[in-house]
């Protein structure tokens, strides 16, 4: 019985090494998978406060008629940091939201001074401002569709 004794303990001794660097690579990827889906759900939470602040935008503009001041210092401040979590595309479409939305405003702002001629060209390029804008909605969820799906 003693000869067979000091080789299982040296068996296991040997597999115990083994043992644990198994245990620390499968630690790792544990490890590697949580911070690959936790920055996956942060990306999300950050670009979907920019589709919602788009998608608030384009309400406002179509729900009554024009943004306000405010809507569109909000719509700026949460969308400065676009560049940095989609490509251009998507950028310049949140840069032509907001102009398309100043457009309206200012649209609006002229619309008690003018007359004849002057205000049906205005109403004119409004509603075709507020026809861009009503058509948004889906094309937003289209351009944003692909940065807002989680996939593990």
């Amino acid at each position: 019985m003693n000869g067979i004794e000091p080789t299982w303990i040296d068996i296991l001794t040997a597999l115990l090494t083994p043992t644990i660097a198994l245990a620390a690579v499968l630690i790792t990827w544990q490890q590697v998978r949580i911070s690959r889906n936790r920055l996956k759900h942060e990306l999300f939470d950050r670009r979907y406060k920019l589709y919602e602040a788009a998608r608030d935008l384009i309400g406002h503009s179509v729900s009554r008629g024009h943004p306000t001041d405010e809507e569109l210092f909000d719509f700026v401040l949460k969308t400065r940091e676009s560049e940095f979590l989609f490509d251009k595309n998507v950028s310049e479409y949140l840069n032509e939201i907001y102009n398309k939305a100043v457009d309206i405003q200012i649209c609006h702002a002229e619309m008690e001074g003018l007359v004849g001629e002057e205000k049906s060209k205005n109403i004119d390029e409004r509603r075709e401002l507020l026809k861009f804008m009503g058509k948004q909605p889906q094309i937003l969820r289209d351009k944003f569709a692909s940065y807002l799906k989680l996939k593990h």
